[in-house]
């Protein structure tokens, strides 16, 4: 993929066929190309979760070969989920965006380059800006 498919990316969902075991090789690749385009500002890659789906039929990966290879692959964390049933699809989510909103509270995002210039001009209210503020004041006990 081109970097610009990722760009401004905070966080990444990388699905697979837990069904299909080669389903699983072709997530890893979009991780490696994920990891090698895209980095927060202290260098890691951003939180990405490996998501195998179709948990509601038999499948060929079992949980324990899900986590280790997730870590082997350097994801934040792996579910096996149903999209027909809805199983463990809001867990994932919620990790995912817990680790998101860890690495905003950090400051690890890079502003993109054209916003570098330290002549960026605000498009947004005062009300909104505000009202920003206290939806990341409410997110303050979330996580780290």
């Amino acid at each position: 993929m081109m970097r610009v498919y990722y760009r401004d990316s905070h966080g990444a969902v990388v699905l697979c066929d837990c069904t299909k075991k080669d389903t699983v090789a072709g997530a890893f690749r979009w991780k490696k190309d994920l990891d090698y385009k895209l980095r927060l500002d202290n260098g890691d890659p951003i939180p990405a979760i490996l998501l195998a789906n179709k948990s509601d039929l038999n499948n060929e990966l079992s949980t324990a070969e899900l986590h280790e290879l997730a870590i082997q692959y350097g994801f934040s964390g792996a579910f096996k989920i149903s999209a027909k049933t809805g199983d463990n699809v809001e867990e994932a989510m919620n990790f995912l965006i817990r680790q998101i909103v860890c690495a905003e509270r950090e400051g690890l995002y890079v502003a993109p380059i054209f916003q570098r210039d330290h002549n960026i001009k605000r498009l947004e209210s005062e009300e909104a800006i505000r009202h920003r503020r206290s939806l990341k004041d409410s997110f303050k006990n979330v996580c780290c």
